[in-house]
């Protein structure tokens, strides 16, 4: 592996780890994940993407929300209801206006910091 390669992967990773730590504050769940590169990021819960956040061509951010609903029943595992009723409960938040205009903010912010840094790599 090259060293330019080296360097961005670094870059990815840390910027990577700043975005969920950062994401898990800001929606108070440690149960999220990001993975994040210099044009899209996805946050991740329990290994389900629920937010896609893109960068187009015109540097414009837009984040996508995951909703949907399942149907239940008395046979249905306890792990799954668990799992759904966790779920609910962080969409409820992110559902909200302002939440999502957070979250799109934070997530542009770190798909920009990103492509900045590797950016000034190839300056350099």
């Amino acid at each position: 592996m090259n060293k330019q390669l080296k360097k961005e992967l670094a870059i990815i990773k840390n910027n990577n780890e700043e975005a969920a730590k950062a994401i898990r504050e800001l929606l108070t769940n440690d149960k999220l994940d990001v993975d994040l590169n210099r044009y899209n990021a996805e946050v991740n819960f329990n290994n389900e993407e629920i937010v896609r956040t893109d960068k187009d061509r015109n540097g414009k951010i837009t984040s996508f929300f995951r909703v949907y609903s399942m149907r239940v029943d008395t046979n249905t595992s306890d792990d799954i209801i668990n799992n759904y009723a966790d779920f609910l409960e962080l969409s409820s938040r992110m559902m909200r206006k302002e939440m999502q205009t957070k979250i799109n903010k934070l997530l542009g912010y770190y798909i920009t910091k990103t492509e900045t840094e590797i950016d000034n790599l190839k300056v350099s």
